[in-house]
């Protein structure tokens, strides 16, 4: 499926496999950072291929594969249908920009909002609806919660609204308890907001980012950006007043997020 051409592209092949769950994701990712990096382009398909042809990492995949993305994609209305037909550059709808965000868990960086709590999210769905219980859990983790025991979660900042909504959304039935405590109250000999940072394993986050800054190329190319948000998923978005100082997250968000703003909005 691969032609791979390179160590550093064969990796970032293997990046692509961790970071989208569905290749349909892949498929949206393409379209939207071949838009936003190529403003300016005249908008056909031939150019758009050109495009494809012309970028390291996509070079290295079968184009039949990256077409069928593309087509999968125009068929759940995730990509435009122009009115130029299927000859035109393709472009991601707002629907198709939502799920891809969604997919890559991001709303920007570093902007939540904290007020000194620590919110605990427990839930209880019965043990006969288990595809319901999975569900959620995975909903959960991905907006960023992070696991104290069995059905008990935590997160700095009031998760209540986006798991009732998304409960209600799919149907799920079962209890929600959301309360909180002040982050800066004792759990043994720690704090509250200390234990969360080891329970996210902030060091072995600040290491990756390191070996990530070490290689960025002074204009982050198309590996860059993949690199990045494989490490940006498990990356909680702590607030800065919970961040140990020197925390490198921040500073290769704000090389990147000028760039990822653009692709993801």
């Amino acid at each position: 499926m691969e032609k791979l051409k390179d160590p550093r592209v064969k990796h970032a092949i293997g990046t692509v496999e961790a970071l989208f769950s569905r290749t349909l994701d892949f498929g949206l990712w393409i379209v939207a950072y071949l838009d936003t990096i190529h403003k300016g382009r005249r908008k056909t398909y031939r150019e758009w291929k050109r495009a494809v042809g012309e970028d390291s990492l996509l070079s290295s995949l079968e184009y039949p594969l990256i077409k069928r993305m593309i087509a999968e994609a125009r068929r759940r209305d995730y990509v435009a249908q122009s009115v130029r037909g299927l000859s035109a550059w393709p472009e991601l709808t707002a629907e198709g920009k939502k799920r891809l965000s969604a997919a890559l868990f991001w709303q920007g960086n570093r902007k939540i909002p904290y007020d000194g709590r620590v919110y605990l999210v427990a839930y209880d769905v019965p043990e006969t609806r288990h595809n319901q219980r999975d569900k959620l859990r995975t909903f959960v983790r991905g907006i960023g919660c992070v696991k104290l025991m069995d059905s008990l979660w935590a997160r700095v900042s009031d998760p209540g609204d986006e798991i009732r909504a998304f409960m209600r959304a799919e149907r799920i039935f079962g209890s929600l308890i959301v309360s909180s405590v002040d982050a800066g109250q004792k759990m043994g000999e720690n704090s509250v907001a200390e234990e969360l940072l080891k329970l996210y394993d902030i060091k072995k986050l600040n290491e990756m980012y390191s070996t990530w800054l070490k290689s960025v190329h002074s204009i982050p190319d198309h590996i860059d950006l993949l690199e990045y948000l494989f490490i940006f998923k498990d990356d909680p978005q702590l607030p800065r007043e919970l961040l140990p100082k020197g925390f490198l997250g921040v500073k290769a968000g704000e090389i990147v997020t000028p760039i990822l703003q653009k692709i993801l909005t």
